[in-house]
């Protein structure tokens, strides 16, 4: 056929489709046109008219079988079969309700949990930033090569940057095709009218054109608006618009005191837009300048270093990323070597990882339990289609004794699953929409991007769809030719459904189901393993009682660092009238929040040979310091209020360091220099403290690592930018945090209070939130394939007993007992139910060390969640046999003699 005239067809063969009804009888009228003249031209010849028309049929062959041949050409019959076979998927699927609703019920919980987890995952981790490039953003930071002592991956890391550090970076680098930078700091924003505390963001003048994001109202900042002859301008975040000014558009353009320096706002940006990790209600674009080195800030002042973030050139891999790095941060160690460690490496990582955090292996984890569970989903659903296909095994037989070809038959089954998996897709979403829901509120706070958007969108719901076609197609399959499988006479002579006596059908389905426990066991052990996490995190010892204690955190005007003289003057003040309210059993003031720590310093101790090997971490406190959080004294005695007043050169050190520079010593009267304080403006330089005493060890680098050497100084050796505030209550701390804040304000109206809440609440949040989500996720989809497996097994169980039901009643007719018929299907479900929980136990022996970094305080081959898996599963087993094997006790022997 020319091509020409295959393209002229199309059109005919189309409308042959879709108007099949107009082309059947053009059809016809050709056919009966076609006899008539074949009749005529045989009357021609002599012909009698009947004879005539007989020859004239004969040689067409017959008028119906033309007309098939023809539908066939034009794919009439396929589409027509098609509709047939599907009309008939819904009417043996109407007839049969409780097989549906099932199968349905299955692949809805299946694929809705498998759709939520999609979601998290590709909107939290694959596709979080709605930047330009996004998926190419890598930030860096310089990893210090000694510290290798840490579980949690970038502690000892210095990812923040001096400006002269920035910009040989940005100038240097050739892995990178542009880099930004930004930090933050606590500032007051007013109008005139109203002032708020807020959190601004000080960016490179490229960051707008770097992520490639138009504001929602407004100009984008361009790098001339941060030249000093421009007046000063600030973008504002979404959500600072809506709450405090009323998403007034002509706020635009208008004037703000920022920080004591007036600016211009000239952008709202979209919900979406943060960059910051942190968070930022403004962005406020800065030149750093090359003559900053930020050698005297930083220790004390954090805010002062850029954090960096980069877009790799396509097609770099990390080794190139970092060898690069490492050429400009050698030569910039020689030029500031105070700010290197001896020995260091440049550290690259995607900006989604570093956002997401060690949150990143919990998400990998649960991706792992959800295709489990997806799994079980489609072994529960191939063992449901298979045991409808052994109760039609002669309905089959008799359609292809009758002329139905093997694929028909199996299209007929395929599209018998496909209206089942599209039935369970739609389910699915609502599942989805729910799970997403409740999925949403036990994540942990900070856990993904701010800029994420959590829903089911076009995407998630083409995967949705994707999953069930394939779960269709697999399933389906499977079933459809196992179905087709063996004699037809044999079924066709069989006297009651499923009575083929396929003894490697019931071998496959029992397959199936010792899967499904097998799977079941390994999610129940992940959560398992997780709750004995989370049971030890919450029992761990700290080193103090964290209930009861408010925390509040104050910022100085500008955040800029008050002399020591007025820092006194302001805590001692704010202490006195604190300590006086009703409920205050103590208060102090602190650098640090325990159980977290707070900055490091190389020491130097004379005469000790220790001294220089690891860190030690720093709190500048206040003499209420100690009974406040509780710390018990050692030896020696703690520092006295006179002594802070006076900042006297003496130190309170922990049992940790003790041991660590003094081993079995005494420490008490030695001295000890703090490095980290020659680089500090105001802090006193080369000068060494004397250890006046020894208190016990608390947690000060999270809970699962062991306490860091820490050293307690009076909070008046310098001048700090902002301090904590711990008050220790009678009785929830929350109740008095009004009281508490107007205090400070009395002593000081000019300065700002932020992160008022109770230690317990800063606990939940950075160390029990993670593993509660995964004790509840992992929780939820061992509980979902629990309840599949145990379908299985019933469904299982009970089919058996349906296809034996002849046998039993033959063994009851022959003297058999009730409690031996109960026994035999207890027996055949148990050893089904043992072997999956054989197979689950091994899998989950070698399966379980790859979430080892989502567990800690328990081993992950623990013994008692191992025996609590295998009697909850045993259990679950006994229950899902006990139902058919009672059933099948009670069948009455005459009834179950004459069944078919």
């Amino acid at each position: 056929m020319r091509p020409e005239h295959w393209l002229y067809t199309i059109p005919l063969r189309l409308r042959s489709l879709f108007r099949c009804v107009q082309a059947d009888q053009e059809l016809e009228d050709e056919l009966r046109d076609h006899l008539e003249r074949r009749t005529e031209e045989y009357v021609a010849q002599g012909m009698t008219q009947e004879e005539a028309h007989r020859h004239a049929r004969l040689d067409l062959g017959g008028v119906e079988k033309v007309k098939e041949e023809c539908r066939d050409a034009r794919r009439v019959n396929l589409v027509e079969g098609f509709v047939q076979d599907l009309r008939y998927a819904f009417r043996t699927l109407r007839k049969a309700p409780r097989f549906a609703l099932t199968a349905v019920f299955t692949l809805a919980v299946g694929i809705g949990a498998t759709t939520v987890v999609f979601t998290v995952i590709y909107n939290g981790l694959l596709r979080p930033f709605p930047y330009k490039d996004a998926s190419r953003l890598t930030t860096f930071s310089i990893h210090d090569l000694r510290d290798a002592n840490s579980q949690e991956a970038g502690r000892g890391d210095r990812g923040g940057f001096t400006s002269a550090e920035l910009l040989a970076f940005q100038e240097q680098s050739r892995a990178f095709e542009d880099i930004i930078g930004f930090m933050s700091k606590e500032m007051p924003l007013g109008n005139g009218r109203a002032t708020l505390q807020i959190r601004a963001a000080f960016v490179t003048t490229n960051t707008f054109q770097f992520l490639g994001v138009n504001p929602l109202l407004g100009r984008t900042i361009i790098p001339d608006d941060a030249k000093t002859d421009q007046s000063p301008v600030f973008a504002m975040n979404y959500r600072l618009w809506q709450e405090h000014f009323n998403a007034d558009p002509k706020i635009v353009g208008t004037s703000f005191g920022v920080g004591g320096v007036s600016r211009i706002l000239v952008a709202i940006m979209p919900p979406r837009f943060q960059i910051n990790p942190e968070g930022s209600d403004i962005w406020i674009p800065t030149k750093p300048g090359p003559s900053d080195t930020g050698i005297s800030m930083n220790a004390a002042e954090p805010m002062h270093l850029w954090w960096p973030l980069g877009r790799i050139r396509p097609g770099l891999n990390p080794q190139a990323e970092s060898a690069d790095l490492n050429l400009i941060a050698q030569h910039l160690a020689k030029s500031y070597p105070n700010l290197y460690p001896p020995q260091f490496t440049m550290v690259t990582r995607p900006f989604a990882d570093v956002v997401v955090g060690n949150f990143i292996d919990t998400l990998y984890a649960l991706g792992a339990a959800v295709a489990m569970l997806l799994l079980i989903t489609c072994t529960n659903f191939v063992n449901l289609l298979l045991a409808r296909g052994t109760t039609r095994e002669k309905e089959v037989a008799i359609r292809a004794s009758i002329g139905a070809s093997q694929g028909r038959l199996i299209r007929q089954l395929l599209l018998e699953s496909f209206v089942l998996a599209a039935m369970g897709a739609l389910a699915s979403c609502l599942f989805a929409y729910w799970g997403l829901k409740g999925l949403l509120l036990v994540l942990p706070s900070g856990a993904l991007p701010a800029e994420a958007a959590m829903s089911l969108n076009s995407t998630v719901l083409l995967f949705a769809l994707g999953v069930a076609i394939f779960t269709a197609l697999l399933c389906g399959f499977v079933s459809a030719l196992r179905g087709l499988r063996g004699d037809l006479r044999s079924r066709l002579t069989g006297s009651g459904k499923g009575v083929s006596g396929d003894l490697s059908g019931g071998k496959l389905r029992a397959g199936l189901v010792i899967t499904e426990v097998a799977l079941s066991i390994v999610l129940l052990v992940g959560a398992g393993l997780m709750t004995r996490t989370l049971f030890a995190l919450t029992h761990v010892n700290i080193g103090f009682n964290p209930s009861n204690i408010l925390v509040t955190q104050a910022f100085f005007p500008g955040g800029i660092s008050r002399a020591t003289s007025q820092k006194k003057l302001f805590f001692e003040q704010v202490l006195e009238r604190v300590t006086l309210l009703p409920g205050v059993i103590a208060a102090t003031t602190t650098a640090s929040l325990p159980p977290y720590g707070g900055p490091g310093s190389d020491v130097e101790i004379p005469r000790n040979s220790n001294s220089g090997q690891s860190k030690v971490l720093l709190d500048l406190c206040s003499d209420g310091f100690f009974r406040t959080v509780g710390i018990q004294l050692l030896r020696g005695r703690l520092l006295s209020e006179d002594e802070i007043g006076s900042a006297q050169r003496l130190v309170v050190v922990d049992e940790a360091l003790a041991r660590r520079f003094f081993g079995n010593g005494d420490p008490i009267g030695h001295k000890i220099k703090f490095q980290v304080f020659d680089f500090i403006p105001d802090a006193p330089h080369n000068t060494y403290f004397e250890i006046i005493g020894v208190v016990s060890s608390i947690k000060n680098r999270g809970l699962r690592d062991s306490p860091a050497p820490q050293a307690y100084l009076p909070y008046t050796t310098f001048g700090t930018p902002d301090g904590n505030l711990l008050v220790r209550t009678s009785g929830d701390p929350l109740l008095i945090g009004k009281a508490i804040h107007e205090a400070i304000q009395t002593v000081d109206p000019n300065v700002s209070l932020s992160d008022t809440s109770s230690l317990e609440t800063y606990l939940q949040r950075f160390d029990y939130a993670s593993p509660e989500f995964g004790v509840a996720t992992f929780g939820a989809f061992a509980g979902i394939g629990l309840l599949l497996a145990g379908v299985g097994i019933f469904g299982l169980m009970a089919y058996t007993v349906s296809i034996q039901t002849h046998e039993i009643g033959v063994r009851l007719a022959l003297g058999a007992q009730q409690s031996n018929i109960v026994r035999m299907f207890l027996s055949k479900g148990m050893r089904l139910n043992a072997a999956g929980i054989l197979i689950g136990l091994f899998a989950s022996y070698y399966l379980m060390r790859f979430i080892a970094g989502q567990i800690w305080g328990v081993s992950s081959t623990d013994l008692f969640t191992f025996v609590a898996v295998l009697i909850i599963v045993a259990f679950v087993g006994l229950l899902a046999c006990l139902v058919p094997a009672y059933r099948a006790a009670r069948v009455d022997p005459m009834v179950a003699l004459r069944y078919e």
